[in-house]
């Protein structure tokens, strides 16, 4: 069976997919959730859950595993406690070598990946799955829809073909997921903490 490579086109954090669809793909810093009281726990989830109400974009969500190594983390510490010198250092180097057997033995038994989040949001409002369910809106966009069949032809006349992306619109498209950016760092921001919002994706 042979299955397409979905992707036609990467620009930054823009992914331009065959089936006409364009994600921005963000990735998400985590916060200290568990030391906030009942109260301050409430801050965050009502601004997620506003900006996700709001949004009215389609969303991909991905929890991608990283494996810690603690082996290579573990030999950094030795090798730094080699370069010092006190009373205690040779035991000190033999008990980081014990807790690095240790948790090698116990490696297969843990877990020992930290997962690192990120958010997708795709910004071609005509290929969203999830419509507004306002008939009027429906309506404008069908009709818009029906314009652009119009428009293939007119785009081959001129040298372009349908995988072929405009500067112009991948501008576009970058201004919109620059926009979601600042309105993202607002809504997914909790005050004194480290904002879970970060834009270095993919």
């Amino acid at each position: 069976m042979k299955i397409e490579f979905p992707i036609k086109h990467i620009e930054g954090n823009l992914v331009f997919a065959h089936d006409d669809t364009i994600w921005a793909y963000y990735k998400i810093d985590g916060f200290n959730y568990e030391f906030l009281d009942n109260d301050e726990k409430m801050i965050p989830f009502q601004q997620q859950m506003s900006f996700f109400t709001n949004l009215g974009l389609d969303l991909h969500f991905l929890s991608i595993p990283n494996p810690t190594d603690i082996t290579g983390i573990l030999n950094d510490t030795i090798e730094e406690i080699k370069r010092k010198s006190y009373p205690l250092k040779e035991n000190g180097i033999e008990f980081m070598e014990r807790v690095k057997r240790a948790l090698e033995s116990q490696k297969e038994l843990n877990e020992s990946s930290e997962y690192h989040d990120y958010i997708g949001i795709q910004l071609n409002k005509v290929k969203n799955k999830y419509t507004s369910g306002n008939i009027g809106i429906d309506t404008i966009n069908t009709f818009k829809n029906f314009v652009n069949g119009f428009n293939l032809p007119l785009y081959q006349a001129v040298g372009l073909y349908p995988d072929d992306i405009l500067d112009s619109e991948i501008q576009a498209y970058r201004s919109q997921a620059s926009t979601i950016e600042t309105n993202t760092c607002k809504c997914l921001f909790f005050p004194n903490q480290q904002s879970i919002y970060s834009r270095n994706a993919l």
